[in-house]
C-alpha cells in the first residue's frame, strides 16, 4: 500500500480498504438486518442516497445530514452502505460491521472488541497506534487498545518520504520520528511505529497518514505535503507555522503553500484531530457529584465560556452542557470528585 495519499477523501476511502481486507468483508447482497456484537439492538440495512427507505429511517437520513459510524468514527458518504439502530445514535459501514470481534495482531497478539462508551458516555481508549482517543470500537488487551482503523493497517508499506519499504515495530528506546522530528517521551503512548531498521528512519502511524493535499480556511489555495525543501524552490528564509507559531524544523514534514507562503506543522494543520475519534452528542448524562436539575449534552465546546464549577474557559475543550440553563462544565470536571 502507497502513501502518502492524495487527500482526505483518499485517506477515508483507503482506511476503508484496510478494514475491508482485515475483516475479510463479503461482498454480497447485503442482509436486511443484523446483530451485531457492540450493540444491543438489532441494526437495520440504510442507504443515504437510496430511492427507498425503511419507514423508521426516513425522517432521520437526509443527504445534507452527517452521520458519523460508530466503527471506524469517519463519516458515512452518499454512497456508502451502513446499518443504524432505529432506536440509538448508533451507525456503522457495512465493512466495519462485519469486522470480528476478535483478531490476532501480529505485534500486539490476540485482542478483543469493544465499544469504548459501552463503560460510560464519557469513557475513551487511547489507541496505541495513532495516539489518539475514541469512544467507537477498539480492539484491546491488558497491553494494548487499537481503533480499528490502526488495527487493520498493513504491516508493510510504501511510502514516498523513504525509498525502502517500511513495516509495522514496536517503537525503539531511541525512537525519533523523522516526520515530524519528536523523539519519544515517557508517557508515549504509541508503541506501534512505521519503521526501517536498515536506515535507522521511523515514523509515528499518524504522520504516515497524512495526506498529500489538504484545505485550510486560512488559505484558498491546496496546502501540499513537504516530503523534501527540494519540493519549496527558491524559499530564501525560514519557515514559521501560522497556527503556533513557531519555526519549522526543515527537515521534518510539514504544509506548505508556494502561492501564499503559508506553513503548518502536521500536527498544527487540523487542530481539532484529537477529538478526531470522538462522538459527541450523548444527552441526558447525569452526575450524583455534580447535580444538575437537567441532563446534560456531551460537545465539544467552541465558544468562550468559563466551566461552572471551576470558573476557567472551556472553549475548544470537551465539555458537557444544558441549553436550557446556559450551564456548562469541564468533561474533567465533571467526572472528577
Amino acid at each position: 500500500m502507497q502513501f502518502p495519499v492524495h487527500d482526505e477523501a483518499s485517506l477515508h476511502e483507503t482506511m476503508q480498504e484496510c478494514i475491508i481486507k482485515a475483516a475479510n468483508s463479503s461482498t454480497g447482497e447485503p442482509s436486511p438486518y443484523i446483530n451485531h456484537w457492540a450493540h444491543g439492538h438489532q441494526l437495520a440495512l440504510g442507504n443515504k442516497n437510496a430511492k427507498t427507505l425503511p419507514l423508521n429511517l426516513k425522517p432521520k437520513i437526509a443527504e445534507t445530514e452527517l452521520l458519523i459510524c460508530d466503527g471506524c468514527m469517519n463519516p458515512i458518504s452518499l454512497v456508502d452502505v451502513f446499518y443504524e439502530c432505529s432506536l440509538c445514535n448508533f451507525f456503522l459501514h457495512r465493512s466495519c460491521s462485519q469486522f470480528p470481534e476478535r483478531i490476532k495482531h501480529h505485534l500486539a497478539g490476540d485482542l478483543e472488541g469493544i465499544l469504548a462508551r459501552m463503560s460510560g458516555e464519557l469513557y475513551t481508549l487511547e489507541c496505541r497506534g495513532c495516539g489518539i482517543r475514541g469512544n467507537g470500537i477498539c480492539m484491546h488487551n491488558d497491553e494494548y487498545a487499537f481503533d480499528i482503523k490502526c488495527a487493520s493497517l498493513p504491516r508493510i508499506i510504501k511510502h514516498k518520504g523513504h525509498r525502502h519499504p517500511l513495516q509495522q515495530l514496536k517503537t525503539p528506546d531511541d525512537f525519533l520520528c523523522k516526520a515530524c522530528w519528536r523523539y519519544r517521551v515517557t508517557e508515549e503512548v504509541r508503541t506501534i511505529v512505521y519503521g526501517c531498521e536498515k536506515c535507522d528512519f521511523f515514523t509515528h502511524i499518524g504522520c504516515v497518514l497524512s495526506a498529500q493535499v489538504v484545505k485550510h480556511r486560512w488559505d484558498p489555495h491546496p496546502l501540499y505535503l513537504i516530503l523534501s525543501l527540494k519540493n519549496v524552490p527558491d524559499h530564501p528564509h525560514d519557515f514559521h507555522c501560522e497556527f503556533c507559531p513557531d519555526q519549522i524544523n526543515t527537515n521534518s514534514w510539514f504544509y506548505h503553500c508556494n502561492v501564499c507562503d503559508l506553513s503548518f506543522h502536521t500536527s498544527c494543520i487540523d487542530p481539532d484531530d484529537w477529538v478526531s475519534n470522538i462522538k459527541f452528542g450523548a444527552t441526558d448524562i447525569y452526575s450524583d457529584k455534580h447535580p444538575h436539575p437537567h441532563g446534560l449534552t456531551y460537545i465539544l465546546n467552541k465558544k468562550t465560556r468559563n466551566c461552572n464549577l471551576c470558573g476557567k474557559d472551556a472553549r475548544g475543550m470537551r465539555a458537557l452542557q444544558c441549553s436550557t440553563c446556559k450551564y456548562i462544565v469541564h468533561e474533567n470536571c465533571f467526572i472528577e470528585d
